[in-house]
C-alpha cells in the first residue's frame, strides 16, 4: 500500500451503496502526471473499506506492466493469459533494449471451482512451475526482456 490509515479523511463513503466521493480527479491527475499517489489513494481506500480484492499481483520494477485477462468459454482450455510489458527502455519518444527482469513473482486471485492445471511461457513454450493455496495461485516469470505472455490452462 501506498498510503497508510490516520483517521484523516479526503473522501465520504458510503458503504451500502458502495461508492465515494473526491473532492478532485485523482483518476484525471494520474492520466496527465502520473504520479502514483493519485493511484495509490483510490486503491488503498477501496482495499481499506475491503471493497475489492486484487485479483493480480506481482512484484517487480515499475516500468513493467502487466495486463490479467480472463477467457470465457475458451476452446483451447486456456483461463487466462498474463501479459508483461518491459517499459525499462522507454524514454519519452525513444526506445531502448530494456533491462531484463528476472525471476518476478506473480500471484492471481482464482474464482471459487476455477483450478489451473498447466502453464506455460508463450515466448519460450516452457512450462512454469506453480501451486495452489486456497485460491491463490503463485508461481514465478524467471524472465521478462520485452515481452512476455503467459497461458494459465
Amino acid at each position: 500500500m501506498g498510503n497508510n490509515p490516520t483517521g484523516e479523511y479526503a473522501l465520504i463513503a458510503n458503504d451500502t451503496k458502495r461508492t465515494m466521493l473526491l473532492s478532485f480527479q485523482p483518476g484525471y491527475l494520474y492520466m496527465c502526471y502520473g504520479y502514483d499517489e493519485y493511484r495509490h489513494i483510490v486503491i488503498d481506500s477501496l482495499l481499506n473499506k475491503g471493497w475489492c480484492k486484487p485479483s493480480l499481483s506481482i512484484e517487480a520494477h515499475p516500468m513493467i506492466e502487466a495486463f490479467l485477462n480472463r477467457y470465457q468459454q475458451n476452446r483451447e482450455g486456456a483461463l487466462y493469459n498474463l501479459q508483461l510489458i518491459n517499459l525499462s527502455g522507454y524514454n519519452g519518444v525513444s526506445f531502448h533494449e530494456p533491462l531484463p527482469a528476472r525471476d518476478i513473482p506473480v500471484k492471481i486471485n482464482l474464482p471459487q471451482g476455477e483450478i489451473p492445471h498447466e502453464l506455460f511461457s508463450l515466448t519460450s513454450g516452457e512450462p512454469l512451475l506453480f501451486k495452489i493455496i486456497g485460491q491463490e495461485l503463485s508461481f514465478s516469470v524467471p524472465l521478462l526482456e520485452m515481452y512476455e505472455m503467459i497461458i494459465v490452462k
